[in-house]
């Protein structure tokens, strides 16, 4: 699984996606890293590959240049 999990003062929560084949990691500063949908749009509009159910694989967008189709389909 490539969601990360962070909490920073107060208890929020912080997430980071990391690709699953270099190992790559995906962040915002801004409040898109505060929610997990918000983060994932993001990375997907920077060129990641997310997989539907959010629990991966995730690929990088140099990871993404290898693979096809566009989006993984999850079993």
């Amino acid at each position: 699984m490539s969601r990360n999990t962070y909490y920073i003062a107060g208890d929020l929560p912080y997430y980071a996606i990391a690709c699953d084949t270099c190992g790559a990691s995906f962040t915002c500063y801004d409040d898109s890293c505060y929610q997990w949908n918000s983060l994932c749009a993001t990375a997907e509009y920077a060129g990641w590959r997310l997989a539907d159910d959010g629990r991966g694989p995730h690929l990088c967008p140099d990871c993404v240049a290898s693979t096809s189709p566009r989006r993984l389909a999850t079993t």
